[in-house]
């Protein structure tokens, strides 16, 4: 079954956001820390990755490049409080398909479903996955 896998250090927000995944059929998959992160996209299939800039222990820009070099075009979402213009153009050249300001919730959310959608199997609804 494939997950959307949201990385943020604060579990709160992750726990919101899966909620809401998952009243709307979606698997989720969560992780704190970079490092977590990359254990977890080793042993998961993930449908896309929603990914906050900062973490304790690195970036996000790591984890995206380490998703591009291993798995190609998986859908990445870059989310962050920081001002977009500080890190969205490097964000963009590195590979991300979208950033966000994590402070635009209902755009967050509204991505994440719609980017999902757009990767499953045709004629297959989310749940079944």
């Amino acid at each position: 079954m494939r997950k959307i896998f949201l990385v943020d250090d604060n579990s709160a927000y992750t726990w919101c956001l899966q909620k809401y995944l998952q009243n709307r059929g979606y698997r989720g998959k969560t992780a704190n820390t970079l490092e977590e992160a990359r254990i977890a996209i080793k042993e998961e299939i993930l449908l896309l990755i929603c990914c906050d800039l900062d973490l304790p222990d690195g970036s996000g820009l790591e984890l995206l490049d380490m998703v591009r070099a291993a798995y190609g075009t998986l859908p990445f979402i870059l989310a962050s409080c920081h001002e977009k213009e500080d890190y969205e153009k490097e964000a963009m050249h590195r590979g991300a398909t979208l950033c966000v300001d994590k402070l635009e919730s209902s755009l967050l959310r509204a991505k994440l479903v719609e980017y999902a959608g757009l990767h499953l199997t045709e004629g297959q609804h989310p749940s079944f996955l």
